[in-house]
């Protein structure tokens, strides 16, 4: 949520359209990536990548020489050629015991310029 939020900012502040980096995000129905240490956007298919976690920093991300999580996210970004988006972020995962889990945020992020 925070990268798309920083990501509007940086946008207006460097003289662009503020939601200029959502597009390949919007609308996918199955969602998109975002890996914040590249601020790689890609969208998903039937199943999104799992992310990583980099021991040493902390961050995750989807570097494939960092350890692997039983984390799926996926981004969601709603709206049209308006001045607000609906920014939705899934967090899934499976218990031990199989059971899907998941965690999801929703907020509206709107045009600063």
């Amino acid at each position: 949520m925070e990268f798309i939020i920083n990501k509007r900012d940086s946008n207006v502040f460097e003289g662009n359209n503020w939601d200029n980096s959502f597009g390949s995000c919007i609308p996918l129905p199955n969602g998109c990536r975002i890996d914040v240490t590249t601020q790689d956007i890609q969208g998903c298919g039937a199943n999104c990548e799992k992310i990583h976690r980099n021991s040493a920093s902390g961050l995750y991300s989807h570097n494939t020489s960092d350890p692997v999580t039983i984390f799926e996210r996926r981004v969601f970004i709603e709206g049209g050629g308006g001045d607000e988006k609906r920014v939705k972020v899934t967090l899934s995962w499976s218990e031990k015991n199989g059971s899907a889990r998941s965690f999801t945020l929703e907020r509206y992020v709107y045009n600063r310029e």
